[in-house]
């Protein structure tokens, strides 16, 4: 409702503030991205001679409609890993479509849909051995869905989100029903101040 994107399809808007990846640019921090579902691209405007952009190709194949996305995993944490081993940024951003894909494709909840997650998390797992211990990990997902209705569609309920951090104290956060808060605990963790919409 503040910025006017509601779908899928990026349309600039003059109501939209700068996102997380132009705000801490704007504060001097570097930034990465790598992700296999090109349209997560739009996310951050800025050019690639501002942040490293990394897109490895995940698209669909029509047998199995998972082959492409399962492969581009497997590649993403590769380049992320090195790219944090050479040259590591304050805020890399890894996206994986594999989970989304198989979701929309075989229904929430469903066998290859969980299969995707421990695919996934296996990967993270190769990630989360190769960082720094002074590095903070957010997980989280594009959307959520309810569970006592699998379906296609998206919710902002049910959404996960994990922290992982030796800096970090545990504790549960409880339901939230905003994805507003990631930039906000991002950007506070940098000591970098945000705008509010």
């Amino acid at each position: 409702n503040t910025h006017g994107v509601k779908n899928n399809s990026y349309t600039p808007s003059s109501s939209l503030k700068n996102g997380i990846t132009e705000t801490l640019v704007n504060a001097g921090k570097s930034c990465a991205m790598f992700y296999d579902w090109e349209k997560i691209g739009n996310l951050s405007t800025l050019s690639r001679n501002q942040i490293k952009k990394t897109f490895i190709n995940g698209g669909v194949v029509s047998s199995s409609r998972y082959e492409k996305y399962q492969e581009s995993a497997d590649k993403l944490t590769t380049a992320c890993i090195t790219h944090i081993q050479n040259t590591p940024t304050d805020f890399t951003f890894l996206y994986y479509g594999l989970t989304d894909e198989m979701g929309h494709t075989y229904k929430w909840m469903s066998d290859k849909y969980y299969w995707a997650i421990n695919y996934v998390f296996a990967n993270l797992e190769r990630v989360l051995a190769a960082l720094p211990d002074d590095y903070v990990v957010i997980i989280t997902a594009d959307h959520g869905c309810d569970p006592a209705t699998p379906s296609t569609d998206h919710s902002r309920g049910y959404t996960p989100m994990l922290m992982y951090g030796k800096s970090l104290t545990p504790l549960n956060l409880g339901t939230r029903t905003t994805f507003a808060d990631i930039a906000a605990t991002v950007t506070a963790l940098l000591g970098v101040q945000y705008n509010t919409p």
